[in-house]
């Protein structure tokens, strides 16, 4: 999500003005188990693992790192649920890919 004087959904950042991004951790995720094993079912004596399972894909209470493009960017706020950073303008020609860091060790992250 783009926040700058008008918002503008998706990966499209100006060239000129604000250029302020805030990122959505995808939080509490169902995803596959992988503990599950298919066999269990049907079998009462088992203690089969469930097929989901939650995990956390917050980014962590301990301020990280954004890199965009290769280049560490200022990060302006940093939550579990949201980072916000300052975009620098891109060389010609560039291409920007993100990536994030946080060595927060209370939670996992």
């Amino acid at each position: 999500q783009f926040n700058g004087t008008s918002d503008v959904g998706g990966p499209w950042i100006p060239a000129t003005g604000a250029r302020t991004i805030r990122i959505h951790s995808m939080g509490a995720t169902k995803v596959f188990n992988p503990a599950y094993d298919q066999s269990d079912l049907g079998n009462l004596a088992s203690t089969a693992a469930p097929k989901t399972i939650l995990r956390d894909f917050g980014f962590g209470s301990s301020t990280g790192q954004v890199f965009i493009g290769g280049t560490l960017v200022p990060v302006t706020s940093w939550s579990d649920t949201f980072i916000t950073v300052d975009v620098p303008t891109a060389g010609h020609g560039s291409e920007p890919s993100m990536g994030t860091h946080s060595s927060d060790t209370t939670t996992g992250h």
